[in-house]
């Protein structure tokens, strides 16, 4: 073995038990889908994923990028938050950049996409294969700019920053029945929509507002031909990177498969509600069709307490294309049970339920998608009790510290009266890695597994094939586990279980410490605070920049990446807080440290070092600025082709004693607007800056900033203000 790589070993040893690393998260991806036969140019947002990681999309058809790089992440920051508010703890995560490729013949319904590094694999999150049409939203920060779709259409979007909408127009014709439909908490977004639908006169004509039951959705007849809107926004008025969104317009009356069933439907419309429901009896099979888009099917079937059934959709294909939702409610509407049939690849999808109590509970019918439905969207469903079998959830990943053991719990649901212990096998475990058997013994509901991965072992993944074995009616049963991970639904593709991704991670062997300070800091000032590191046999450099996670909102509090020569064991940090921020709150900043640690290989990985700890904490009380700008007025009429002149009264106190500099901060997205910086001398209260107009200035959705810079006792400070152009007619 080689000088690096027992150096490396020594590090790990030094660090003993010093996990402090912070795990691999992952936020979104926007956007959350496209059309199959397309390519999706998407960014992935995460947290502690280094400049770059390992990435996987898991299901058929689509094809992605191994590894993900970061690339210039998009933020707004959105209206000033107040406290209480402001005390929330926020996330920020950071883009990657991944280009997605959807095979033209790849079923429609959702994947699965992961990331991975030294520290630990992220949970699975979905990407949806669509078949329509897409249009992806063209972030701007300010007001809302109608932006035009030609139905039908899926719109990918998010609502962001907080209190965003988005607004999406297209053409009606008089008398055309048109649905909206909002995707969001099944890509893991925190949105919860709330739609409105507005005519060509700007009256309002709809509104769906979702929650926790479902996601908003609406149906309306558009009385007169022209432009209507939708508008999208959060309920709450939240808004952030991932709140993501998939918004489907069409004509209600598309159907995008056609064929005729030749099933028996025993169905008795109307039955979209509890009143309404047919009753049935467990052993049973329930036929019927979703018979348009939007179309429920209630069952009313009476069951008792702890007698478990099952709940099968037989599969009609090719006769029908019906992607079947079946949802279990009791007598009250509470939903106790869902199983979304679009996630089966094949097989039929089977929702096992116990009833909690003797009654009548209502099974619902629908189509996953809601813009489908149609005379040939026919459905058979059997409900009885459940064969005797067994299922296996396991985690969706496994991240074991080199050198140690780590212990997983697989959970076994049974089915039937089957009773018998069971063995757990694990497939596919990379050199260095073990994991004996493990044996679940009789009406066990689950088993633990012991990964132990030894000292030399190099930083590696790798995808486990977690099965179960089992004598049932005397015969031997295989089943592969399913992943429990952050969903309850069976995550399957082409037929076979989706594999746990496990990956050996190296401990952060260095951190930081520092003491309590809480002082007074100025609006537009650098804060700065020391810190000491304890290494714990790292010798090498590090960098230290804002965490990606913080314990309170930043509002705007900004920060450079300090470098760290190695074997330097001090540092001090300068926190820029911005000239607006909210007077007399107290802002809390968390920093993170990052160096390159080198496996038993020799290989370098990143690792992170972060906490909330209020002595790491860079705290000030915000106070007024020592640099301020005063406006005659802060909104300016101007026409194309012209210059305005906008003199800026300068206000410093004794302090500020260098020349300033003033300068035009134009928004990105706003073109045909310019001003040449200038300086007003040390000792003066005034200066103009000349903004000159292009031919077609704007879109004018947001004021522009003066921004004036100077120096205080060798430090930065900022001033701003704000200014509005409003363009003639």
């Amino acid at each position: 073995m080689g000088r690096r790589a027992l150096a490396a070993i020594a590090v790990l040893l030094c660090a003993g038990s010093q996990a402090w690393a912070e795990p691999p998260h992952a936020s979104y991806m926007f956007p959350a889908g496209g059309q199959r036969g397309t390519k999706v140019v998407a960014r992935v947002g995460g947290h502690f994923l280094h400049e770059r990681c390992q990435f996987e999309m898991l299901g058929p058809g689509v094809t992605a990028p191994v590894e993900i790089r970061r690339t210039e992440t998009i933020w707004f920051e959105g209206p000033l938050i107040k406290i209480p508010a402001s005390q929330a703890a926020e996330d920020y995560p950071q883009d990657y950049a991944a280009e997605i490729t959807i095979a033209a013949d790849s079923p429609p319904g959702q994947r699965w996409w992961r990331c991975w590094n030294a520290q630990g694999v992220t949970q699975p999150l979905p990407f949806v294969v669509g078949e329509l049409p897409e249009v992806v939203e063209k972030e701007i920060d300010g007001e809302p700019i109608p932006a035009i779709v030609t139905l039908p259409v899926t719109i990918n979007g998010r609502i962001f920053p907080r209190e965003d909408s988005d607004v999406w127009t297209f053409e009606a014709r008089s008398g055309q029945t048109l649905s909206c439909a909002v995707v969001a908490r099944d890509l893991g977004s925190p949105l919860v929509a709330k739609l409105a639908v507005y005519d060509p006169e700007g009256k309002p004509v709809a509104e769906s507002t979702g929650g926790a039951a479902a996601e908003a959705q609406l149906r309306f007849v558009a009385a007169t031909a022209g432009r209507y809107s939708v508008y999208i926004s959060d309920v709450a008025a939240g808004g952030l990177q991932n709140y993501v969104y998939r918004l489907t317009v069409t004509d209600a009356t598309v159907v995008l498969a056609a064929a005729n069933s030749a099933a028996v439907f025993n169905e008795a419309e109307p039955n979209e509600t509890l009143a309404g429901a047919k009753a049935a009896i467990a052993p049973g099979v329930l036929g019927g069709r979703i018979q348009s888009p939007g179309d429920i099917d209630c069952w009313l079937v009476e069951l008792k307490k702890g007698e478990p059934v099952a709940i099968e959709s037989r599969s009609l294909q090719p006769t029908s294309p019906l992607a079947i939702l079946l949802t279990v409610r009791d007598e009250k509407s509470q939903q106790l049970a869902e199983l979304d049939g679009s996630t089966v690849a094949s097989g039929n999808p089977v929702l096992n339920f116990k009833p909690p109590a003797d009654g009548k509970y209502v099974l619902e019918i629908r189509e996953r998608f809601a813009r489908r439905g149609g005379p040939q969207f026919a459905y058979e469903v059997a409900i009885g009790p459940p064969p005797a079998d067994f299922r296996l959830l396991a985690p969706d990943s496994v991240a074991v510290d080199i050198g140690t053991d780590k212990k997983i719990d697989v959970q076994i649901e049974r089915t039937g009266d089957w009773k018998s212990s069971l063995t757990i096998h694990v497939e596919g475990l990379p050199a260095g890695v073990t994991c004996d058997d493990a044996t679940a013994p009789p009406n066990a509901n689950k088993a633990t597994l012991t990964f132990k991965c030894a000292k030399d072992t190099p930083v590696v993944s790798a995808s486990l094939r977690i099965t179960g074995r089992a004598q049932i009616g005397g015969q031997q049963v295989e089943h592969a586990a399913v992943l429990g991970g952050q969903k309850k639904d069976l995550l399957v593709a082409q037929g076979e279980a989706l594999p746990t991704r496990l990956a050996t991670t190296l401990p952060t062997p260095f951190k930081f410490s520092g003491q309590f300070s809480q002082v007074f800091g100025s609006r537009g000032g650098i804060l700065r605070k020391h810190y000491v590191i304890d290494r714990g046999g790292f010798a090498g450099p590090l960098e230290v920049r804002l965490a990606d996670r913080q314990g309170r909102h930043l509002q705007g509090v900004t920060g450079s990446v300090v470098q760290v020569p190695a074997e330097a064991t001090e540092f001090d940090y300068p926190l820029q807080l911005p000239p607006w921020m909210d007077l007399g709150r107290t802002s809390r900043t968390n920093l993170m440290l990052t160096g390159e640690v080198n496996d038993a290989a020799g290989t370098a990985h990143k690792v992170c070092f972060t906490t909330k700890e209020q002595n790491e904490q860079l705290i000030a009380i915000v106070t007024a600025s020592s640099l301020r700008l005063g406006l005659s007025r802060n909104a300016v009429a101007i026409q194309p082709s012209s210059e305005v002149e906008i003199p800026v009264a300068i206000k410093r106190d004794a302090t500020v004693t260098s020349p300033i500099t003033l300068e035009l901060v134009v928004p990105r997205h706003m073109q045909g607007i310019s001003a040449r910086a200038v300086t007003a001398p040390a000792g003066t209260d005034t200066a103009t800056l000349k903004i000159k107009i292009g031919e077609a200035p704007g879109p004018l959705n947001m004021p522009l900033v003066i921004r004036a810079t100077a120096e205080r006792q060798g430090e930065t400070i900022i001033g701003e203000e704000p200014i509005e152009l409003i363009r003639l007619p």
